[in-house]
């Protein structure tokens, strides 16, 4: 690390909105942090030190949880206008949000991928849950649909395998939406802004009985697409209730039932997802035009849209059992994915095209049951089970190809934590998990099926020291891991040059493995200082990776020795695959002051190095008439480099978010001005970073096309409360300098995040 960027790292930090999160626990904890926010006097910060988060399974304050995490309240978001989980991951330096071809979903923690591909070719590194249940990545979820009426947000960053499982090797985002409470009240909030954006949300809160309350919430919620297609866009249409048993003698019930609807244009269509432009190393004069059709290259085809609707019922059953508190969260999702893509039939003057429907069809079925130990005793446990079965049937009409592929999740976990002394506890965590998948695919002219089953043990050791009550130190060793991925659209055998078959030893890849070496302190220094910092080292194993290029030579082939493909008027080399070992280090700083009342600032620094760490060659494929670095060994169209050194993509090197905000006393309210940043350095976008020195024939650097420049992206933002009365007004500006970012590639298409984007929100609760 050199001097610059240690200092930076080691400055204080946490810009997540301009409020600082209010996470709160569930039953009696819960209630009494919704009254003390609710008394909390206009413009007021909450302390860090009052918020309650259930990041580990039981209530903790954020500042004696010792993990890296940050958390957010609903009501800041929805004030901002933040109706979205990439609004919210945008906030958390460390963390890249990404969407990929037919609207898929990654994020990005810590120099590790999302990679959740189509048809659940790859399992997410970050689990994201709803309501403590998370949905399998074979049939997605509606993310932007159910985010309103949220109680708390919140992120955990690095290994959380053992309370999490598979699905958290990076880290958990979990989201919690707002129970039903024993008072009568609602609230409404309506949104207008540019692209069309038009966005209305109500909740009402009804108790029907001493003990008994139900809660209901909906939104409405349309935008034009940020592209010229009109892809990206949202059209969402969604529903929640929830029904709520708390008499107060330790058995709690709930039971809440949720419907959402996707509609609208989707980025995709033609020759891929997102601006062509890009690949020529050009930058367009509008970085969102994705239809234009420059130096030959075909743009995309308007018209691909989605018709999705998704179910969910769930429950929750906490129980005092005297001994020991169970918790049982039963979880069942449905969906129906109908999807309409373009794509083109060819790019030759006049360009013809043609229209595929592309459907999924699938549930999941998932139950976690865990005891806890009572608190305030020598010795904290806890241990559960956790099962999972999920089935679904996908069509892609491009193909004639119909997939079925299912996937199952049993495990069980333990952590025992001894405090030792009054100030030292030491945490030892257990789970054994077993994945399988499976999959059959038949086409119009091939059958192909397969099976893969995975055993492994995560663990976790954790020391934690209180040196003084506003003062912790934490040392962590933890585990995180991936099952192997599937390549349904595969075949069983491949094809060389010379027409020769032999078996693809590629349709599962192997599981990914990562050990986390971390340590931290948290600390609460007084006059509303708050600074914590932490560092860790991760030793990752075969890291999965999906090698794909539109670039390669018809007579080379591929670096798996088959033969390359086409994709619409393109030659691809396709394959899932992993890297051998992988070194990531980490510096995280976090920190939030309130100097007075009226005064808000937070900033918050990281900085990553994911380096390849294994004597190992990856090949990759060249444009024609590309010039290639000179270290690389070169075959065909093909180079193949050493990626011992080599720089992960997505992980810029610095990320910087800071933000402030002062409330003035005026007109028988608050009225709350601020604004924030976020800094990145460059990052490579894929696997071509290794092309650097490569240049095309048109003097154009190959790696440029695959690498995001460093980049700051400014916001402004304000809004009123009156002193008296129920409502409040906001407004606000994202990304105010319309700066272009790229969040992802494939080579011949680049998506890019969204523009400036600008507008107002008027809320009331009663």
């Amino acid at each position: 690390m050199n001097r610059k960027a240690a200092l930076l790292c080691l400055s204080p930090a946490l810009a997540l909105s301009p409020a600082l999160a209010w996470a709160q626990a569930t039953g009696d904890q819960e209630d009494s942090s919704a009254s003390a926010q609710a008394n909390a006097a206009p413009g007021r910060q909450v302390s860090m030190n009052e918020i309650v988060v259930t990041a580990q399974k039981t209530a903790t304050t954020l500042q004696d949880t010792p993990i890296s995490i940050v958390a957010m309240t609903g009501d800041s978001l929805n004030q901002q206008g933040k109706t979205e989980l990439r609004d919210v991951l945008d906030q958390v330096a460390g963390v890249n949000f990404t969407t990929a071809a037919y609207g898929s979903v990654n994020i990005n923690m810590r120099g590790v991928e999302g990679m959740s591909g189509a048809l659940g070719k790859t399992d997410p590194a970050v689990a994201v849950y709803f309501d403590n249940s998370v949905s399998s990545s074979l049939l997605g979820d509606p993310g932007t649909g159910v985010f309103y009426d949220i109680q708390r947000v919140e992120v955990l960053r690095g290994p959380q395998g053992t309370l999490y499982g598979s699905g958290a090797e990076a880290g958990v985002v979990n989201v919690v939406t707002a129970n039903p409470e024993p008072t009568l009240g609602g609230g409404a909030t309506v949104e207008a802004g540019n692209y069309g954006l038009a966005r209305g949300s109500v909740f009402i809160n009804v108790p029907l009985a001493d003990s008994l309350a139900v809660r209901v919430a909906g939104q409405r919620l349309y935008r034009n697409g940020y592209y010229t297609s009109g892809g990206d866009s949202a059209d969402v249409l969604s529903a929640r209730a929830k029904i709520q048993y708390d008499p107060g003698t330790g058995l709690r019930v709930l039971v809440g039932a949720q419907y959402t609807h996707l509609g609208g244009a989707l980025a995709v269509g033609g020759s891929g997802t997102g601006v062509a432009a890009y690949a020529l190393g050009d930058a367009p004069a509008n970085p969102w035009d994705d239809v234009t059709k420059d130096g030959g290259v075909t743009g995309q085809v308007p018209g691909s849209r989605q018709d999705d609707s998704f179910y969910k019922v769930w429950g929750e059953l906490e129980a005092d059992l005297g001994f020991a508190d169970l918790t049982v969260i039963p979880s069942y999702n449905k969906v129906n994915r109908n999807r309409v893509l373009a794509q083109y039939v060819s790019t030759d003057d006049p360009y013809t095209y043609t229209y595929y429907p592309n459907t999924i069809d699938g549930d999941s079925t998932s139950v976690e049951t865990r005891l806890n130990s009572k608190a305030g005793g020598p010795i904290d446990w806890q241990t559960g089970f956790y099962y999972q079965n999920t089935n679904a049937v996908y069509y892609q009409g491009e193909y004639s190809r119909h997939v079925n592929e299912g996937q199952s999740s049993i495990a069980g976990f333990a952590s025992l934590t001894g405090h030792l002394t009054d100030r030292f506890s030491l945490t030892g965590g257990l789970r054994y998990t077993q994945d399988k998948k499976d999959f059959v695919t038949v086409d119009s002219s091939s059958s192909l099926s397969g099976a893969r089953t995975w055993h492994h043990v995560d663990w976790r050791v954790q020391a934690q020291y209180d040196l003084t009550p506003g003062m912790m130190f934490y040392a962590t060793v933890a585990t995180g891991y991936r099952p192997g991925g599937v390549d349904t659209s595969a075949s069983e055998y491949l094809t060389d040059l010379d027409g020769n078959t032999f078996l693809n030893t590629s349709l599962f890849s192997k599981p990914e493995s990562m050990t986390n070496f971390e340590i931290g302190t948290k600390n609460s220094l007084g006059a509303g200082l708050t600074l914590n910092l932490s560092a860790y080292f991760t030793d990752f194993r075969n890291r999965q990776y999906t090698y794909f290029t539109t670039t390669a030579d018809p007579d080379s082939a591929c670096p798996n020795g088959a033969a390359p493909d086409y994709f619409g008027d393109d030659v691809v080399c396709n394959q899932l695959t992993n890297a051998k070992r992988v070194h990531i280090f980490g510096v995280e700083s976090e920190m939030v002051w309130d100097p007075t009342i009226a005064d808000h600032f937070q900033v918050s620094v990281a900085y990553l190095s994911a380096k390849g760490a294994a004597n190992e060659e990856v090949g990759l494929s060249v444009p024609s008439g590309a010039s290639v670095p000179s270290d690389a060994t070169v075959s065909g169209s093909n180079i193949y480099y050493q990626t011992d050194g080599a720089t992960l993509p997505l992980s810029p090197k610095v990320a910087i978010n800071a933000s402030y905000k002062h409330g003035f006393a005026m007109l028988g309210g608050v009225l709350s001005v601020g604004g924030g940043l976020r800094y990145s350095s460059r990052y490579y976008l894929n696997g071509f970073n290794y092309l650097n020195d490569a240049v095309t024939s048109d003097g154009v650097r190959v790696g440029d096309l695959y690498i995001q420049p460093s980049y700051v992206k400014y916001d402004l933002n304000a809004d009123f409360k009156p002193d008296e009365g129920a409502w409040w007004i906001s407004a606000y500006i994202r990304n105010l300098t319309n700066e272009a970012v790229k969040s992802a590639t494939d080579g011949s298409n680049t998506q890019v995040e969204p523009p400036r984007t600008y507008g107002m929100v008027l809320g009331f609760k009663f």
